[in-house]
């Protein structure tokens, strides 16, 4: 018993493709009305996203339609601020506090900024910290990080924040910034210092007070 072989004809093709036709030139047919409609989808789906970036992306993407205007600079320390004494004691150094994790994951969806890192980590255990951002789930943290401040000798006396005032003054940095630490800064940081005390590590209202830093703080100029 032999008995018709209906195809299926999607919306939109021409009406003389009817059943009752040469299966070759329907399939032809029907194969380019679904080329072109995929065609079509995939562009439309392609431009939804580049005009729409997902609201982790946002800060990044209005980073990159303004070119010419400078990127904010966070400094961050590592001891105290991802990682706390009860979680090091537990794992190591390298083992980062779950909340704090989860705390500069927020920072970094609300801010567009480049980081430096001021940590003593900066010093021969960069490969490392590379290893456990991403491990923790910060692949953005890592990729933000365009290097690190200089070593002053601990002979003299010089503080974190004097190191960080050295790379301000070496790349002649104008624009927002904020310091993550669980140590103080030197007098004329302050303003950018945001205190973390390290037996907590960094906190939500913490991350939303570096955000307003970063977006909308007072603009630091070196030499000025």
């Amino acid at each position: 018993m032999c008995r018709e072989f209906r195809f299926w004809v999607p919306p939109g093709c021409p009406a003389a493709l009817s059943n009752k036709a040469a299966p070759a030139a329907r399939a032809k047919k029907c194969g380019g009305f679904l080329q072109k409609f995929w065609r079509g989808f995939a562009g439309r789906a392609y431009s939804w996203i580049v005009e729409h970036p997902t609201k982790r992306n946002r800060p990044a993407a209005r980073a990159r339609r303004h070119p010419l205007w400078p990127p904010a600079i966070l400094f961050l320390d590592v001891d105290g601020v991802l990682n706390t004494t009860d979680s090091q004691i537990r794992g190591g150094m390298a083992n980062l506090c779950p909340a704090a994790v989860r705390a500069m994951k927020e920072l970094l969806s609300a801010a567009a900024f480049d980081v430096v890192i001021s940590s003593s980590w900066r010093t021969d255990c960069m490969p490392l910290l590379r290893v456990t951002l991403k491990e923790h789930g910060l692949r953005d943290l890592d990729a933000r990080t365009i290097g690190c401040t200089p070593s002053l000798p601990a002979g003299e006396g010089a503080a974190r924040g004097d190191e960080i005032d050295l790379w301000l003054h070496q790349n002649s940095y104008a624009g927002r910034l904020a310091i993550l630490d669980d140590e103080p800064s030197i007098p004329h940081l302050q303003p950018w210092w945001i205190a973390v005390d390290m037996q907590t590590g960094l906190t939500s209202p913490l991350a939303l007070a570096a955000s307003e830093l970063l977006e909308r703080g007072p603009s630091y100029c070196a030499g000025a």
